[in-house]
């Protein structure tokens, strides 16, 4: 905000009708104001007796301040006792003694008129002077400064503009690149645009010119005249001025020049960009290289390239049908080889796939088993080295008919039945008789738990094994359990001639 308690005094050249006739001047546009009966010079208007007439109304305290002066009486203060007006009035300092004509004392500017700001607003002074007149000086007497000009003023009065290239307060600020000079003294804004490669708010972001400098390019060939060409993206490219960059690939055939290819768009979301080349010639030197650019209003800049990488392509054939008639072949060749494997075996040995030679092969085994004690051991007989527990044998599944069994074509239906009953299943589990297996109890002994390999399994008592040794107290229990090897025959079928042993 600034304060001005001012008296103002306009010093112009007059043009006005009320004046005599013109004497002097281009277009006679000068009135003569020499004393009453002094002729004017005609070409410099000068006055005869070197005397001009007065002029308005003077103060007491400077007669001469307001007679018209000069070498041709124009200098004169047009200001006087013309209407006026300011923004807001201070107490009693109305814009009128703005221009009243009494200076009064410097030190307590009494006599002056004194703008009001309560919105902080910078003040202004206004005075009407009637008709056109052209101003060459202003003087404003007694100011007091009261602050510093607004955003885009300068000077005393803050009547100048600040130059050009600069703005703001006092016009400390530097303008940016603005196009046409088309600066604001206020705030630094650009009204016609940026110039080229220039963005931002005040257009002093520059966009510089990418570079690929020392990135190296891959090479793909796709098809019989097409290849792909992947490269890695300049990552010193700022977020928001990513629209003005891109990428060309070019190519040339030996020697030859540089040729532009196809063109993309930088991508923030993106390491790697990949463009295809069609029409590619076989057995001919190529070489490739991607230019980045930079592009503004129409106009594209390239920068450095990727480094320059040379190939040269063959003619890539579709082998599908060669793989696929290969691979049948093969399958082919490997039926045939089975095929006359099992013919050979066969003639070697022909009662070897004949009906019922492995059900002998299980008969016969079984008949040459022995025990230790070279007794014979029957087939279907349990027999052990230790002292076997009785084994209760389960009872069929009954259904709700107890006695009836179920056929296979009944057991669809079955299930249907029991699932849409509550707890059916669960009513038939808790029918099903518990296995007359034996107890566990020596495995719950004190002194045998840390003996178990699980804290929560115990063996049965049965058919665990038992060490008995004199010199040993608490030595006939191992957390182990043996199976027969007539048992063992039938689930991994033992060689013939293999005795009996107990398998802990």
């Amino acid at each position: 905000m600034r304060k001005i308690i001012l008296l103002l005094v306009l010093h112009c050249v007059v043009v006005d009708s009320a004046e005599v006739s013109c004497v002097y001047g281009d277009g006679c546009l000068f009135p003569c104001r020499c004393n009453s009966g002094t002729t004017c010079d005609a070409n410099s208007g000068s006055c005869s007796d070197s005397k001009c007439r007065d002029g308005y109304p003077r103060p007491t305290n400077n007669q001469d301040r307001y007679n018209w002066a000069g070498s041709a009486c124009q200098i004169g203060n047009v200001a006087y006792g013309k209407p006026t007006n300011q923004s807001g009035t201070y107490k009693e300092y109305v814009s009128s003694r703005g221009v009243d004509g009494i200076l009064g004392n410097p030190n307590n500017n009494r006599d002056c008129a004194h703008p009001d700001n309560p919105t902080k607003k910078a003040a202004w002074f206004y005075v009407d002077l009637g008709s056109v007149h052209e101003i060459f000086n202003v003087t404003v007497y007694n100011t007091y400064n009261g602050g510093v000009c607004p955003a885009g003023k300068i000077g005393d009065y803050c009547l100048k503009t600040c130059d050009v290239g600069s703005f703001g307060v006092e016009c400390q600020e530097q303008c940016g690149r603005c196009r046409n000079e088309s600066c604001s003294a206020v705030d630094g804004s650009c009204s016609d645009g940026c110039d080229l490669w220039f963005v931002g708010d005040l257009c002093k972001e520059e966009i510089g010119n990418s570079t690929l400098h020392g990135f190296s390019t891959y090479v793909k060939q796709e098809k019989d005249s097409s290849i792909a060409i992947t490269w890695m993206q300049d990552s010193n490219i700022l977020e928001n001025q990513t629209q003005y960059f891109g990428y060309t690939v070019a190519y040339a055939k030996g020697s030859d020049e540089f040729v532009n290819g196809p063109s993309v768009a930088h991508k923030t979301t993106e390491m790697k960009q990949t463009l295809f080349l069609d029409n590619i010639e076989s057995y001919v030197e190529y070489s490739f290289i991607v230019r980045p650019y930079r592009e503004m209003r129409g106009e594209r800049q390239y920068g450095w390239p990727s480094d320059a990488i040379t190939m040269q392509f063959s003619t890539v054939t579709d082998n599908t049908a060669m793989i696929t008639g290969v691979t049948v072949g093969l399958l082919i060749i490997i039926t045939l080889v089975c095929v006359a494997g099992i013919m050979f075996i066969r003639r070697r040995n022909p009662n070897l796939f004949s009906k019922g030679t492995f059900k002998d092969y299980i008969k016969n085994s079984e008949a040459q088993i022995v025990d230790e004690g070279g007794e014979r051991i029957e087939a279907g007989v349990q027999r052990s080295f230790k002292s076997k527990p009785k084994v209760e044998a389960r009872e069929p599944v009954k259904t709700e008919d107890e006695g009836t069994k179920l056929s296979l074509r009944q057991l669809e239906r079955y299930i249907t039945k029991t699932n849409d009953v509550p707890d059916g299943f669960k009513d038939e589990y808790k029918k099903l008789p518990k296995p007359g297996i034996g107890e566990c109890k020596v495995g719950s002994k004190p002194e045998n738990r840390t003996k178990n390999r699980f804290g929560n399994i115990k063996p049965f008592d049965a058919n665990r094994v038992l060490l008995d040794a004199d010199d040993m107290s608490q030595s006939d229990y191992v957390n182990a359990s043996y199976i027969t090897a007539r048992f063992l025959l039938i689930t991994k079928g033992l060689k013939c001639g293999v005795k009996e042993k107990s398998i802990a």
